[in-house]
């Protein structure tokens, strides 16, 4: 069984035969076409019948350009494709290619543990910046309090004021 689908520059092809699936991925998958690709991609994957094939095959070996938006479409798609069973393989793939694939494969949410490791993660990044900001509150009110004392002494005492003073300061930095 042989499916085609395309996009703008952008091509899919599945292929099914007694032992493996496999998807050819063709052409510039950038984030230019993401929504179409990923429509097209929804299309192939609703067709496949994945059922008693023992590998899926992900052929990279026709992709022109890939950005972080297409090899997280392509990631997804291999991951739909195996179904579970096993991790998909990518065939002819570039090493620039890799890193980005590397990059968007992330647990998905059926991994619990990693997913609460990761919740737990983003508490403690919410809470450090909201003790971070509320430092830097702490240390602009401080500012301002010195500023409003130093004008309110200098509006009582005016001889306080030495604009010599303030001139060289302010040339020195």
């Amino acid at each position: 069984m042989v499916s085609a689908a395309s996009v703008a520059d952008a091509r899919a092809v599945l292929v099914a035969d007694d032992r493996a699936l496999r998807l050819c991925a063709e052409g510039r998958w950038t984030i230019d076409h993401a929504g179409e690709i990923d429509r097209l991609l929804r299309r192939l994957l609703a067709s496949s019948q994945s059922a008693g094939r023992r590998r899926v095959e992900i052929d990279c070996g026709q992709l022109e350009h890939l950005d972080t938006a297409g090899a997280w479409l392509l990631r997804r798609a291999a991951t739909q494709l195996a179904d579970g069973r096993a991790s998909p393989e990518y065939l002819d793939l570039q090493d620039r290619h890799a890193l980005l694939l590397k990059t968007v494969d992330v647990p998905g949410p059926s991994n619990s543990a990693a997913s609460s490791g990761r919740r737990s993660s983003i508490i403690t990044d919410i809470g450090e910046a909201t003790a971070q900001a509320a430092a830097f509150t702490y240390a602009l009110i401080g500012f301002l309090g010195v500023v409003v004392v130093t004008v309110g002494r200098v509006a009582v005492t005016p001889r306080l004021w030495r604009p010599n003073a303030f001139v060289l300061d302010m040339m020195h930095e």
